[in-house]
Order: structure tokens, then C-alpha cells, then sequence
């Protein structure tokens, strides 16, 4: 298969100590599922067959609830020269003490990264103070920071994001260029109460290629979209019985992937309304994700764009191709600034 993804995400688990209302991947306390920890030794090393590979993303779930664990998998990551980073609510945060201990022991693994995920879902189980807590060890071991701030309402009103925002250690760091604010929209699972629709929605997808994801069940998937574990049609196999870069190596070539990462979902949605003038899309979407899943759940989309790549073939390969190499003249894909598929550094 023609793949050629900068980052893989290991979402560790489906375990989080938060419940959050409308989690993308459906986490909770409840849940227990893991990548066995072999399993993501193998993995790791394995990435390291696929040169392309230049970061490791330890996600879930709640990938802290791993505890020591973790810091093994950093430090294997790092010494097979990855950059490495990790996506945590900051649950373990609860006082300087130990907050310092944990920020230390994980830097000295080699982590280059930490992303915070909070907001006002987040904020019910997790204060914001554990947030700016960490946010200020995290950034004093200097390691890079990335704050998500999920939002329901627009940027302004959000409660969370004002607390931050108006923080003296956040503004501190922020100054000295040590600290990274990004305000996510929080896709409602009843959709239509979506307040707020993303800017610039019409543009290439940043994380399908571009990022290898291994859920809890060990399904990998070449993308790390909020509706990754609802579009089956895009996963790649199991690695149960399987490796890594034997998966990738065997999976055929996909003119409809390809699409998704030049042109993004709702370009092709207006491309295949062009071909079928009866389709029809709800007007309440608001994140390309939403967008996606609707491609591959709807027969006459599916349909239609089946025509549109088969006339188009040799201009979809040649862009694609291109836009691994630098060469592509035009095409952004820079719209998802999503937590799983930041870069820890510029590719």
C-alpha cells in the first residue's frame, strides 16, 4: 500500500478516569481493554521498518493508568529515535510534589511531549488547576506543551479556556514560546446540537496516511479521527496475528484514502452531489470527521465517488505521491489541528 505515515498513535487503552459526555472513543472508569504490553514493544520496534516514522503517540483512553509501564514504552521509543509524546487528561496532577516527580521521571524516559486534553466535558473529572499545574512542571522539565481545550460554545465563552488563558504561569510560558494553547470544537454525539463549526473545513485531511493508529483491540487504522472507531471500512486489520509493517505492506492501494487525505470529505461530498444530485447532506455537520463517516455510510456517495476516482485516477495518484514529497502545489491539509496528530516537531 502506498503509505507513507509520519506518526503512529498507540491508543493504549479504552480505560479513562474521566467519563466525559460524548467521548470520541467512548472512554470511561469502567472500561478495561489494553494493548498488551508485548504487543506494543513489538510495535514500536517494528515502526522502526517503516522509515517514514518519526513520532510515537501514547493516547487513549488514559494512557497515565499504564504507570510505570508507560515510562518503559517512552524510554524504548526514544532509544529507537522517535519523538515521543503522550495525551493525558493530567488526572495525576493532584499536588506539586508528586506532580514534579512524575513530570521528571517521564522526561528523563526521553518524553519530548505532553498534550493536556481539557474543557469543560474534562473539567468535571479533572480540575483545571491540574492542568496549569502540570502545564508549568511539564514545561520547567522542558518538554513541549500542548494545552486542548475541548469547546462547545465559541472559543470566547468558554469558561476553561478563560481560567487558562488568564493564568500568570500559562501566560509565562506562552511568552517564552514553551507552551501551545489549541481550542478543539467537541463534536456532540447528537450532532445536532453543534454549536460551532470548524474554520476552513474544505481542505485535504491531516491525519488519514499521515497517521498509523492501534486501538485497545488491536485494529490498526491509518487515521486517528474522532470517527475512526465508527468507519470500519477504513481499518487495515488486526495485528492479533499480524505485524506491523507486514499489515501495511499487504493492504491494497486505496484511490478513496488517497482522496480523503488531497481533497478532504466535504469536497468530495460537493464532487459526488455533481454526480448524484440526490444526495443530500444534513446541514448540522460541523467537523470533517462527521463528514467522513458520512461518506462511508451513505451507498450513493460511496457510489458516485467510485466514478469520480476511476476518472480521475492518474491525477489522484500523482498528487498524492507528490504530497509526500513536497512537491504538491496548492494543497493544504493543515485544517485538523487534532491532539492525536500534532507533529512533536515539523516533518
Amino acid at each position: 500500500m502506498k503509505i507513507f505515515p509520519h506518526t503512529l498513535a498507540l491508543i493504549t487503552t479504552d480505560r479513562c478516569t474521566a467519563a466525559c459526555d460524548d467521548c470520541c472513543f467512548e472512554c470511561t472508569p469502567q472500561k478495561n481493554t489494553y494493548i498488551p504490553h508485548n504487543k506494543m514493544i513489538e510495535v514500536i520496534n517494528d515502526a522502526k521498518k517503516i522509515k517514514s516514522i518519526k513520532n510515537i503517540v501514547f493516547t487513549g483512553g488514559e494512557c497515565f493508568t499504564l504507570g510505570n509501564k508507560l515510562k518503559e514504552l517512552i524510554f524504548l521509543a526514544t532509544k529507537n529515535n522517535f519523538n515521543t509524546r503522550v495525551v493525558t487528561n493530567g488526572y495525576w496532577a493532584k499536588n506539586d510534589i508528586y506532580t514534579s516527580k512524575v513530570c521528571s521521571e517521564i522526561r528523563k524516559a526521553g518524553l519530548n511531549e505532553v498534550n493536556f486534553s481539557t474543557g469543560h466535558s474534562h473539567a468535571k473529572y479533572v480540575p483545571v488547576e491540574n492542568i496549569i499545574r502540570a502545564a508549568h512542571f511539564c514545561t520547567e522539565e522542558g518538554m513541549t506543551v500542548v494545552i486542548n481545550i475541548e469547546n462547545h460554545v465559541d472559543e470566547e465563552k468558554s469558561e476553561v479556556s478563560i481560567r487558562i488563558k488568564n493564568d500568570e504561569l500559562i501566560k509565562s510560558a506562552l511568552k517564552k514560546g514553551k507552551l501551545k494553547l489549541i481550542n478543539n470544537f467537541w463534536v456532540k454525539e447528537d450532532n445536532k446540537k453543534n454549536k460551532v463549526k470548524i474554520k476552513n473545513i474544505m481542505q485535504g485531511c491531516q491525519t488519514i496516511m499521515n497517521v498509523l493508529a492501534i486501538t485497545p483491540s488491536l485494529s490498526l487504522v491509518p487515521c486517528c479521527g474522532i470517527r475512526l472507531e465508527k468507519i470500519k471500512d477504513i481499518h487495515l486489520g488486526s495485528l492479533s496475528n499480524n505485524r506491523l509493517h507486514n499489515l501495511i505492506e499487504s493492504a491494497d492501494d486505496d484511490l478513496m484514502k488517497m482522496m480523503l487525505n488531497i481533497y478532504g470529505p466535504e469536497y468530495l461530498i460537493n464532487e459526488a452531489k455533481k454526480i448524484d444530485r440526490s444526495i443530500d447532506v444534513p446541514e448540522y455537520f460541523v467537523h470533517p470527521c462527521e463528514y467522513c463517516e458520512y461518506i462511508y455510510r451513505e451507498s450513493r456517495i460511496k457510489n458516485a465517488l467510485i466514478k469520480y476516482a476511476r476518472k480521475n485516477e492518474k491525477e489522484i495518484l500523482t498528487l498524492f505521491m507528490a504530497g509526500f514529497f513536497g512537491k504538491a502545489k496548492g494543497i493544504t491539509n493543515d485544517y485538523q489541528e487534532d491532539h492525536h496528530s500534532i507533529p512533536v516537531k515539523d516533518i
